[in-house]
């Protein structure tokens, strides 16, 4: 069997479509629209499948991968023994170390840096809410309610899926495509929480002019803020590496 060329030399992926198709095997358009018509991948992202539209080449497996950029795709190859086993939901370990290290240990201290960012959130807000409800103020902006203009269920929405993807990470047998699935969460709650770090600027800024005196409390906020950002940031790069290198 002809070694194996990384999926993205195939002009599908190029093109950035889902269905990648190994053009080495010379597959049909009949087959291939045959293919995305029909094919419905099991939990475990596998089907393996025969076909007499393809005689001659034994069976024919699609996978679904995730690349490095974190974006999934099904690629249509000739099935292996590991994609055979890959169907009855036995991920094995790559024979060829982690790059740059990763592991599941190693992004489960990335979610560790994760964590402690929320808790030093929390632990601000309480600080802030403490000193609003002492002075009362009479305005709007950094109101007793939300005093940072951070909102307080995106925080523990991003901590209720930090446990999730925890969880799914240090059992007994993680499934790489079912971390990154609950990864899914934290990727939605990361595009909000940048949503929010553009508008807390102006929030701390009004707050300071209406109540006097909490810029620097808004500085501490803000920081808090980049800091829960840039360990998510950190963790999900991580993950599409770790994924991807599970997942060949």
């Amino acid at each position: 069997m002809p070694p194996r060329r990384p999926d993205s030399a195939n002009a599908d992926y190029a093109a950035g479509v889902f269905f990648v198709f190994d053009d080495r095997l010379g597959i049909p358009d009949s087959l291939k629209s045959q293919v995305e018509a029909h094919v419905h991948l099991n939990q475990f992202g596998v089907e393996v499948f025969g076909t007499s539209a393809y005689p001659g080449h034994g069976q024919l497996a699609v996978v679904l991968k995730v690349a490095p950029d974190g974006r999934t795709y099904a690629l249509v190859r000739k099935a292996t023994q590991r994609d055979r086993r890959r169907q009855r939901g036995i991920f094995e370990p790559p024979s060829k170390p982690p790059p740059d290290g990763i592991t599941a240990e190693t992004l489960v201290a990335r979610l560790d840096a994760v964590d402690a960012a929320i808790a030093e959130i929390r632990a601000s807000r309480e600080v802030a809410q403490e000193g609003d409800s002492r002075e009362q103020p009479k305005h709007g902006g950094m109101g007793h309610n939300n005093p940072d203009g951070i909102d307080p269920e995106l925080v523990d929405e991003t901590a209720d899926a930090s446990r999730e993807v925890r969880a799914a990470l240090t059992g007994p047998a993680p499934n790489p495509l079912e971390v990154h699935r609950k990864a899914g969460r934290l990727r939605a709650a990361l595009g909000k929480l940048g949503e929010m770090a553009e508008r807390a600027p102006g929030q701390f800024a009004e707050g300071v002019v209406k109540e006097g005196g909490k810029l620097a409390l808004g500085g501490v906020l803000a920081a808090n803020l980049g800091s829960l950002m840039h360990h998510l940031s950190e963790f999900l790069a991580h993950l599409n590496t770790w994924a991807h290198h599970w997942l060949p």
